[in-house]
């Protein structure tokens, strides 16, 4: 992820200058390719929050209070476990998620 980035930067802003400077077609390409794979990524790790988010809730509003003494340890470990969010990091970029794109 961290070399996607690095890579990412100077290829957006060569293709930036390109099309300001002379309207090139294929800048313009290169340039919305690579921000297509940025955009993959940060819906990934943002698609990767929300599902971290959804187990929890989802295991709340189940019908679990009704098992038995283990199984609601068990669940209540998990809801516990989903409150503290997964994040899809690049390094020294940061999160990877709707705010990074």
């Amino acid at each position: 992820m961290f070399t996607h980035l690095t890579i990412t930067a100077p290829i957006l802003g060569i293709g930036a200058f390109a099309i300001l400077s002379g309207g090139s077609l294929a800048a313009f390409m290169v340039s919305m390719g690579w921000f297509g794979g940025l955009l993959m990524n940060c819906v990934a790790g943002q698609w990767l929050q929300d599902e971290c988010f959804a187990v929890g809730t989802d295991l709340y509003q189940a019908d679990w209070h009704h098992c038995s003494e283990d199984i609601k340890k068990d669940i209540m470990v998990v809801i516990q476990r989903s409150l503290t969010p997964i994040y899809l990091r690049a390094a020294s970029f940061g999160i990877m998620d709707y705010q990074m794109f």
